[in-house]
């Protein structure tokens, strides 16, 4: 099968602050990261925030230029399709409902925009379609005319989701898309975007911080850490058996409804690594609870692990032995 997405090498750093008498310090915000994401499926991206997950989602949509590796379309080079070209191909649905949408536009307007600017149809038929779309993701037709600021947080991420599928693009780009809703109405989002999958046969990239989340909706995961990517499974797999201490630490931490277990303890300690002065070897080492000497002075290579779904980059693992670069 043809993978609908693949990144190879993808890079991307930044220069911050300089100054007078002093230079620009770089930011490696994503670091060599590989992924592949087969037609239909849906890769979860998950760490914590500052980890690079929606520079990643920006370097997919290609509204950022990579430093070095590339982004693969269907086989081709983002970099060589035109703008037009990709928005069709590629949409978002960004995090936030309230800024995401223009408050002065009609919810008709809005969804309909991207046949406008790919000048489909007239203004009847794009309306028609504005409608039929909206109908489809649960709003009706008597919401075309109102504004944004007339809807719930829910009915916003709705029109979003249907302004994003009006094109009927390949790959949806979801960063952090229920975020910002309500518990109750982030199920009914959820359940939405996998409905619409099957529907429309999309393939999502799934970026967020929400684990639970996550685990509902993704065939597979990507776990990232100061800009890499520090293990990758089939999503079954990696929550049944995650094998980086890191993401052992991520799975600890989600919060169970039993009130007398408390908050529970990941042992990474409060302090995040700077990215502008990442820790020479294994970028997870000062935090990991099992790290060895060797992890302070060797980068591990994320490899594939023998009889299983999964790649590592992990010193500790037996399947991926020592090997890497020295910092």
């Amino acid at each position: 099968m043809k993978p609908i997405l693949q990144t190879e090498g993808l890079s991307r750093s930044f220069s911050v602050g300089g100054g007078f008498l002093q230079a620009p310090r770089k930011l490696q915000a994503v670091d060599s990261v590989d992924l592949v994401l087969n037609p239909g499926d849906v890769l979860g991206i998950v760490g914590e925030s500052g980890c690079g997950k929606s520079t990643l989602a920006r370097l997919l949509l290609g509204l950022l230029k990579p430093s070095s590796g590339r982004v693969l379309l269907g086989g081709v080079d983002l970099q060589a399709l035109g703008p037009g070209e990709l928005s069709k191909r590629v949409q978002p649905v960004f995090q936030d409902p309230y800024s995401s949408l223009n408050p002065r536009r009609s919810i008709a307007d809005i969804v309909a925009l991207p046949l406008e600017v790919h000048g489909l149809g007239n203004p009847a038929q794009r309306r028609r379609q504005a409608i039929d779309m909206l109908e489809r993701v649960g709003l009706s037709s008597r919401h075309a005319d109102n504004r944004p600021g007339q809807l719930s947080g829910g009915q916003r991420q709705r029109v979003a989701i249907a302004r994003a599928l009006v094109m009927k693009p390949e790959l949806v780009i979801c960063d952090e898309p229920t975020s910002a809703l309500d518990m109750s109405v982030q199920a009914q989002i959820l359940n939405l975007l996998l409905e619409l999958r099957r529907e429309f046969n999309l393939s999502y990239v799934f970026i967020s911080h929400n684990l639970a989340v996550v685990e509902h909706v993704a065939t597979s995961v990507a776990v990232m850490y100061l800009g890499k990517v520090v293990e990758q499974a089939d999503s079954a797999e990696l929550f049944k058996q995650p094998r980086h201490p890191y993401t052992q630490a991520l799975l600890a931490s989600v919060l169970t409804p039993e009130p007398g277990l408390g908050i529970p303890d990941t042992g990474l300690g409060l302090a995040f690594p700077d990215p502008l002065h990442p820790p020479s070897g294994c970028p997870f080492h000062p935090r990991c609870p099992q790290r060895m000497d060797l992890c302070a002075s060797l980068i591990p290579t994320l490899g594939k692990v023998a009889g299983s779904s999964a790649a590592l980059s992990c010193h500790l693992h037996p399947s991926n032995p020592v090997q890497g670069d020295r910092p």
